[in-house]
C-alpha cells in the first residue's frame, strides 16, 4: 500500500455524509452526454447532406436523358425522315416540315434554319433543341444543341432547375 501526501481516497473521504466525488460523477455524465450528442449531431448532419446530394444527382440525371432524347430525336428526323424525300432539316421551298418526337404534338420546322424546338417529354422534364446547317462547299456541318431540364417547362426561374447540354458536330461529304 502507497501511501503519498496530498493524495486522499475518493470513496472513503465524506463531508457530512456525502461523497466527495458525487459531483465528479455529475461532471462525467454531463460530459459522457455532450460528446455523444455531438457525435449524433455530426452524423445527422453528414446524412442530410448526402440526402440532398443524391437528390441532385437524381435530377442532374433526368436533365441529361432529356438532352439525349433531343439528340435521339433529331437523329430520328435527320436519317429515317418518314414520309420525306430527305432529312427534315433540310427543306424544301414551300414544303412545310413537321416533326413528332416522345408522343408529342407535330412541331413545324419550316423555313431555312437554324431549327429550333421544345419537347416536354413525359417524365416531367423538357429538352430546347437547335439544329444549324452549314454548307461548307465540299461538306455540310451540322450542328446540334440540345439541353435537357429536370422540369416540365423549359423557361422556368425555379432555382430548383437543372440543366445539361449536349452539343454534336456532323460532318456530311456532298456527293
Amino acid at each position: 500500500n502507497l501511501n503519498l501526501p496530498g493524495l486522499r481516497k475518493a470513496a472513503t473521504m465524506q463531508v457530512d455524509g456525502r461523497s466527495e466525488n458525487g459531483g465528479f460523477t455529475l461532471l462525467l455524465s454531463l460530459l459522457v452526454i455532450s460528446v455523444i450528442l455531438s457525435v449524433g449531431l455530426g452524423v445527422s448532419n453528414i446524412m442530410i447532406k448526402e440526402l440532398k446530394l443524391s437528390g441532385l444527382g437524381r435530377e442532374s440525371q433526368i436533365a441529361f436523358y432529356a438532352a439525349d432524347t433531343g439528340i435521339e430525336c433529331f437523329f430520328f428526323w435527320e436519317i429515317k425522315h418518314p414520309g420525306l424525300a430527305k432529312s427534315a432539316f433540310e427543306p424544301d421551298v414551300g414544303v412545310t416540315n413537321t416533326i413528332s418526337c416522345a408522343d408529342n404534338p407535330p412541331v413545324d420546322i419550316s423555313g431555312t434554319g437554324p431549327y429550333n424546338f421544345i419537347l416536354p417529354l413525359n417524365n416531367n422534364s423538357c429538352v430546347k433543341v437547335e439544329v444549324a446547317k452549314e454548307n461548307k462547299g465540299t461538306y455540310i456541318e451540322t450542328t446540334i444543341k440540345s439541353k435537357g431540364y429536370n422540369m416540365l417547362d423549359c423557361d422556368s426561374t425555379s432555382s430548383f432547375k437543372l440543366e445539361r447540354a449536349i452539343k454534336m458536330t456532323i460532318f456530311k461529304t456532298l456527293e
